[in-house]
């Protein structure tokens, strides 16, 4: 008769409910552990948001890259324009983008390159801006005010009496600043938008190459009046010294040149009668330089008793 095997019992039933326990312990100290780490991670960001972040003042406004021409009446502008009223958290973007907008509408920035938050004394304290500006080139004069505009022709929203010419025009140092375009035909646009006319824009150009020459700080305007009848007697553009004195100048620099001689030529000319006589108008009332010869008003005496600009 055979005998029966006894099977035994196995630890494995009995570790189950164990196991089961054990795993249940670890999760619910991980839930634990997860939880509290959470909350302290919402504390402390509270904490930074409220405490460290914001601060008790509105930020500062600085220019950065503020361009050598540009006073100061001008930056505190630009500044107060983006400056809040109120204290905002250094995490809170929009007022970055709030200033951007702002500064894509003003007149004299021609691009926002960054708005961003700097830390000074204090995290976010510190607001700044990074743009390209419109340097003023020209005073346009229309309807009685001289108007600022910048190289594109770009109407800048300051604009002077005749008796506050003299003062902008002229620098600390004595030297011309900018320079008076007469003559423009076309009114004046808003502000920030394009003035449109050949002959405001055959003065620009006339500007720009007078810009940077020592000799050329006798003349002090740009007159166009008669762009518009080009090809007759009168010079499309005359050049107006300080003496009240004229040189007839003649076709724009960007004209194809036919009769005339070429602009640096005509440059030159200045250059030499300046060196000459001590001043670039010889001392008449007018000089002619468009052509090979030079004229002049033989009849009058050789120091012209016009009126002095300055």
């Amino acid at each position: 008769m055979a005998r029966s095997a006894k099977v035994k019992p196995t630890r494995t039933g009995q570790q189950r409910p164990a196991l089961g326990r054990s795993l249940a312990v670890h999760a619910l100290a991980a839930a634990l552990f997860l939880g509290m780490w959470a909350a302290g991670l919402w504390m402390l960001s509270r904490h930074v948001a409220t405490r460290v972040a914001f601060p008790a003042d509105p930020p500062r406004v600085v220019l950065k890259n503020r361009p050598a021409w540009m006073s100061d009446y001008l930056a505190d502008g630009l500044c107060n324009l983006v400056r809040p009223r109120a204290a905002y958290s250094a995490l809170d973007r929009r007022l970055l983008e709030d200033a951007v907008l702002q500064l894509s509408h003003n007149p004299w920035i021609r691009k926002v390159n960054r708005v961003s938050r700097r830390f000074g004394s204090a995290p976010g304290d510190t607001l700044e801006i990074d743009c390209e500006y419109r340097a003023p080139v020209a005073l346009v004069a229309s309807g009685g005010r001289y108007w600022l505009v910048d190289g594109e022709g770009v109407k800048l929203p300051e604009s002077f009496r005749a008796d506050e010419v003299e003062r902008i025009q002229y620098g600390r140092n004595g030297k011309v600043n900018i320079r008076v375009i007469e003559g423009v035909r076309g009114l004046p646009p808003a502000d920030g938008r394009h003035w449109a006319g050949e002959d405001l824009a055959a003065g620009l150009d006339m500007v720009k190459l007078l810009h940077g020459h020592e000799f050329t700080e006798e003349i002090l305007a740009v007159d166009v009046s008669h762009f518009a009848n080009r090809g007759s007697a009168e010079p499309a553009i005359s050049l107006v010294t300080r003496y009240g004195s004229r040189l007839k100048w003649g076709e724009p620099p960007a004209a194809a040149f036919h009769a005339e001689l070429p602009p640096a030529v005509k440059l030159s000319r200045i250059a030499a009668i300046k060196q000459q006589y001590g001043r670039v108008d010889a001392h008449r009332s007018w000089l002619d330089i468009r052509f090979e010869r030079i004229t002049y008003p033989i009849e009058e005496s050789p120091v012209v008793q016009a009126g002095h600009r300055r």
